[in-house]
């Protein structure tokens, strides 16, 4: 076995034991990092960056500083990393239960990015990357500046997401018509008053064409016959052989005409489908939402504003980001139940920065291109 697999192997069964102590301490204390808060977890940071250089400048020579800052024994811990994250496709996170009735271990299966063992691998990642920026040689060129760039931009990415996710306070907020809001519930369930007041004014939708379609049962067998797209009130359409006009479309309903029907047909998503003769069905699917906005009220520190809220399109002020989640009409009401999501993240600039220096110095890694090491040759030649 080569030199670079036992380094590989041996950072994969040290990063190994380092979480699975990380469960058991979790499991003891039934406590996640959520703790780390403003200010300790400046305190924590500053005293990482303390440990990175004391170990650069007092243990650089020494066997543990070599194998700690060697690829293979990255990739190791970076693995660990790896399977602790592929997780997370499999449980899902953040409960909107309260966590108080859940045991330590559902606890800890449910908050995986915020557990000890988590943290215990982003930590050490911390650590080797920061001893890994140290390491490299200084150099006047553009390979060096954009390695920098890159390794810092993604330390801080990382301390970030890791220090900072305790600061973040996230309400999601339910807006009734023609009612004021001014409570939200946090991921776990609690409901608690939030730092603006909201009043949904207008909601408008802008909606793919709504079909109808003619069904044919004979012999238990279902079949659709034909099918029409309504894109306006003033036209007339053709379907299964008969005219018929559209009188009227609402949020959740289609009122219409037929030649030979007397009376309108009322079809709704409660009650989509009505007789059309002896064997057939007419069926109305409403047209699913492509584009949605609300025009809200909010009141923040006695300011009073009006603002547009879409989807993918926060409302910002000050530090806080509201989002439009979803929405849902009842009792044919003109204005709908929205959904709110207010999010407040003091380290979001900052990470937006970061990600923005890997991007940047990924992209001139790859312009100044790969490093090729040729040996010395000393070719004799005659004259």
């Amino acid at each position: 076995m080569i030199e670079s697999e036992k380094k590989f192997i041996k950072s994969f069964i040290c990063s190994t034991i380092a979480v699975i102590i990380g469960f058991f301490i979790e499991l003891v204390i039934g406590q996640s990092t959520q703790i780390w808060k403003y200010p300790l977890n400046i305190m924590l940071i500053a005293s990482l960056i303390f440990l990175i250089g004391f170990t650069h400048i007092y243990y650089k020579k020494s066997k543990i500083y070599r194998f700690t800052t060697h690829i293979y024994s990255t990739l190791g811990i970076l693995s660990v990393t790896l399977i602790l994250l592929l997780a997370l496709g499999f449980i899902p996170q953040e409960i909107s239960s309260d966590s108080k009735g859940l045991s330590n271990l559902s606890y800890l299966y449910h908050n995986i990015t915020t557990s000890i063992p988590f943290s215990i691998c982003l930590f050490t990642l911390l650590y080797i990357l920061g001893l890994i920026i140290l390491k490299k040689k200084t150099q006047k060129t553009i390979r060096y500046i954009s390695f920098q760039l890159n390794h810092i931009s993604l330390w801080i990415a990382i301390a970030v997401g890791m220090f900072g996710a305790p600061d973040k306070a996230e309400y999601k907020i339910v807006v009734e018509p023609e009612q004021i809001a001014q409570h939200g519930y946090t991921n776990t369930g609690i409901y608690q008053k939030v730092p603006v007041s909201l009043m949904l004014n207008s909601f408008t939708i802008e909606r793919y064409p709504d079909i109808l379609a003619i069904l044919h049962k004979e012999n238990e067998t279902i079949t659709e016959t034909d099918t029409i797209e309504i894109k306006s009130l003033s036209t007339d359409y053709q379907i299964g052989g008969k005219y018929i006009s559209v009188l009227e479309q609402g949020n959740n309903y289609i009122k219409l005409t037929s030649t030979n029907k007397e009376d309108t047909l009322l079809l709704s998503q409660n009650k989509p489908f009505a007789p059309w003769d002896e064997t057939e069905v007419i069926a109305w699917q409403q047209g699913k939402p492509r584009h949605y906005k609300a025009q809200i009220t909010l009141e923040y520190k006695k300011e009073i504003l009006q603002k547009d809220i879409e989807i993918n399109k926060p409302v910002i002020i000050d530090n806080y980001y509201i989002y439009l989640e979803s929405y849902e009409f009842k009792h044919n009401n003109k204005l709908p139940i929205i959904i709110l999501r207010l999010v407040k993240d003091p380290w979001y600039k900052i990470m937006h920065l970061a990600l923005w220096g890997i991007l940047i110095g990924a992209g001139l890694l790859i312009f100044v291109g790969p490093v090729y090491k040729t040996n010395n040759i000393k070719i004799d030649q005659n004259d």
